[in-house]
């Protein structure tokens, strides 16, 4: 059975440090959580990668789906519309 839970004030990042081959590259959602068994609620927290969608959740490594609140303000306004360009983005 897959953990549902709600990220706020989210942002999309990579695991990117230097030199990483192009198939190693990998996206995580970072922000506030909630709902999650491991975190405070609406801690700042970081995902493990995403590796999917079941509709408007977003799906990450370790079977969680992630429905996605406001991303955070920064985030938007430098990429506008980021919840559907995150959605249309997975696979």
């Amino acid at each position: 059975m897959k953990r549902l839970c709600k990220i706020d004030n989210w942002s999309v990042i990579s695991n990117y440090n230097g030199y990483t081959s192009p198939e190693l590259l990998t996206m995580h959602l970072q922000g506030n959580i909630s709902g999650h068994a491991k975190i405070e609620e609406d801690e700042l927290g970081i995902t493990s990668r995403i590796v999917g969608k079941n509709g408007e959740f977003v799906e990450t490594y370790n079977g969680t789906l992630y429905e996605l609140g406001s991303p955070s303000p920064e985030y938007e306004k430098q990429f506008p519309d980021a919840k559907n360009r995150l959605l249309k983005s997975i696979n």
